[in-house]
């Protein structure tokens, strides 16, 4: 039967209605698959090849404590069958919390969220669009409000002891302590440490803090040389980032200070291996890299495959003599 005028222009209508929309879901589609490939820098093969898609959230994508957890993560892909990114702050305004919401928009399979200064995030938002919950796995501190379905922790006081022994091995006649604190955010990640140095340290040793963030006009840098230059009655450094470590160690070499003050380090990269090699380091304490990485990645996969996993999984550090020379 023909078809009227008016049927056959309402049924075009209502094909290119429906054609319509197909294009605009198919672009929307294509789009958000760009998006998510800029901005976690995967690949199409990462897509098809997994099952799973877990990302791997810091601040600080230098960190060479994120490229070790990073990289061990990565080894085990395919143990896993998950292809992992990591996606690290854009911007200064970029923090966390901010963070997660970004990744959220991408619903990945899960997140381990790297929080090194173990600030309290509370309750993070990990709700995707179409309503579900992102798995989430901290690396840090186990806080009452959060919503993670487990914690990797490091065990402070226990980096509190390692440290206490270095400094009764290393500096027997006791004296002053500086401990160098790079931010100004790390009130609870000091708080245990110092409580357990102070606790396991003879009433010879004194411990002082000291800020050598990096003010107005002064670099941290500076700030550092100027406690080695001026700071006589300091007998040893702590110090708790790998970059203090760093500076540390840069500018002993420049004032010819090697040998004269013991100085405990942190963190196990080549640099800090190959300082405490020299003796420029006294000493170092480190996280075991590959085992927040392990257990971070079994953990998830216990969730995802049970639907449940431990609460806490504590990391021990690893406290490493270098070679001593006289002082």
């Amino acid at each position: 039967m023909m078809q009227s005028k008016k049927e056959l222009l309402y049924n075009i209508s209502r094909y290119a209605l429906v054609l319509l929309g197909l294009l605009a879901f198919l672009f929307s589609l294509f789009n958000a698959v760009k998006l998510a490939l800029i901005s976690r820098q995967i690949n199409m093969g990462d897509i098809i090849d997994y099952s799973h898609h877990i990302s791997f959230i810091a601040e600080d994508e230098k960190s060479s404590i994120v490229q070790e957890i990073y990289k061990y993560c990565k080894e085990n892909e395919e143990y896993y069958n998950c292809a992992l990114d990591l996606v690290t702050a854009t911007n200064t305004n970029e923090n966390l919390v901010s963070l997660v919401e970004r990744v959220c928009k991408w619903e990945p399979s899960a997140i381990i969220l790297y929080n090194p200064e173990q600030i309290d995030l509370g309750k993070l938002n990990t709700s995707t669009a179409s309503g579900n919950s992102v798995p989430l796995v901290i690396i840090g501190n186990n806080f009452r409000e959060s919503n993670a379905v487990s914690y990797i922790g490091v065990n402070n006081y226990e980096s509190g002891k390692q440290f206490a022994e270095a400094l009764t091995t290393l500096n027997k006649d006791g004296g002053t302590i500086l401990a160098l604190n790079s931010s100004e955010r790390t009130e609870n990640f000091y708080e245990h440490i110092f409580f357990s140095m102070r606790e396991n340290l003879p009433t010879k040793f004194i411990i002082e803090k000291t800020n050598v963030s990096q003010k107005e006009n002064i670099s941290a840098e500076d700030i550092i040389r100027d406690i080695l230059r001026f700071r006589t009655n300091v007998n040893a450094i702590l110090c708790f980032s790998e970059e203090d470590s760093i500076r540390v160690s840069e500018n002993l070499i420049e004032l010819n200070l090697v040998d004269k003050i013991t100085v405990i380090g942190f963190g196990n990269s080549e640099r800090i291996q190959s300082y405490l090699k020299k003796g420029i380091l006294s000493a170092s304490i480190s996280y075991q890299t590959d085992k927040i990485a392990e257990a971070a990645l079994s953990s998830i996969f216990d969730y995802i495959t049970y639907g449940n996993t431990g609460g806490y999984f504590p990391i021990p550090t690893i406290l490493q003599v270098g070679v001593q020379n006289e002082k």
